[in-house]
């Protein structure tokens, strides 16, 4: 989740970029769209290629993200331009920072949680067919995450960007989704 979350933050400061992991044009033999290339590359870059659950639970959470992403007009437009330079507006990372945790740990939860709950509990799957206490599990959780946007607003005068907030954050929102105990060092 730690390198997951940290590939986020880099994916989406480098959007635009002539150098960014996430060019907005696409290398001269792909043979799909620029929409599908930005798909292609955010989400290869945010989960990266191995096989583990925790891979698949990124790639979809990467996709969900992506989605947003594109679902965001000055996004699309940038993209159909291929416009060198483009940056995401902060609110938008934002959404995106949270809406990754959000469903990395939904889907964590109903991946490793939920079954596990239904090897200790089997009457629950009768009682909880649809999973929607896996999902008020991700919900509670991700309701304490810390977030950058949040810290930006309780101190304006931070001199930090969102994207750095995001990068110093990072290790506490793992720590609080996984709900291991604090380290202070």
């Amino acid at each position: 989740m730690t390198r997951a979350g940290g590939s986020l933050i880099d994916a989406v400061e480098g959007i635009g970029k002539t150098d960014g992991l996430v060019a907005l044009v696409p290398d001269s033999d792909w043979p799909g769209s620029r929409e599908e290339w930005f798909l292609y590359r955010f989400v290869s870059v945010v989960a990266g290629e191995d096989t583990a659950i925790a891979d698949a639970v990124a790639r979809r959470a990467a996709t969900v993200c992506a989605e947003k992403i594109l679902a965001s007009p000055a996004t699309a437009e940038a993209i159909e331009r291929g416009e060198p330079g483009w940056r995401l507006p902060d609110g938008l990372f934002c959404e995106i920072y949270q809406l990754f945790f959000a469903d990395y740990v939904a889907e964590f939860v109903h991946a490793v949680i939920a079954e596990k709950v239904k090897l200790v509990v089997p009457a629950l799957v009768l009682a909880d067919p649809s999973g929607q206490i896996a999902d008020w599990v991700a919900d509670q959780i991700t309701a304490v995450l810390p977030m950058p946007c949040a810290e930006k607003n309780e101190h304006p005068d931070d001199p930090r960007s969102i994207v750095e907030l995001a990068r110093d954050m990072l290790q506490d929102a793992v720590v609080t989704a996984l709900g291991l105990p604090r380290v202070d060092t």
